[in-house]
C-alpha cells in the first residue's frame, strides 16, 4: 500500500484579513445606521417628502440682433404662429 503524500486544501486567501474584514463591516453597518437614522429624522417614516422653495417664474424679454446672432441664438427664438 502507497501512503499518499496529500496535503490539506489551501485556504482561499481573501485580500484583507480577517481583522479588516471585521473593521470594514462595521464602518458599513454604523453608516447604514446613519443613513437609516438621517431618513427616519427627516420624516420619511411619515410620508413627508422633502420640501423644495419654488421661485416664481420671471418674465424675460429677449432681445436678439438678428443679423449678428449664431444659429444656436436663432434657434432659441420662439416664432408664433398666425
Amino acid at each position: 500500500m502507497a501512503q499518499s503524500n496529500s496535503s490539506p486544501p489551501a485556504r482561499p486567501r481573501w485580500v484583507l484579513k480577517r481583522l479588516d474584514q471585521v473593521a470594514a463591516a462595521a464602518v458599513i453597518a454604523a453608516s447604514l445606521a446613519a443613513l437609516g437614522g438621517f431618513w427616519l429624522w427627516q420624516g420619511h417614516l411619515r410620508g413627508r417628502m422633502v420640501e423644495i422653495d419654488r421661485a416664481e417664474p420671471i418674465a424675460v424679454q429677449f432681445q436678439l440682433d438678428i443679423n449678428q446672432a449664431d444659429w444656436p441664438d436663432c434657434s432659441s427664438l420662439e416664432i408664433p404662429e398666425a
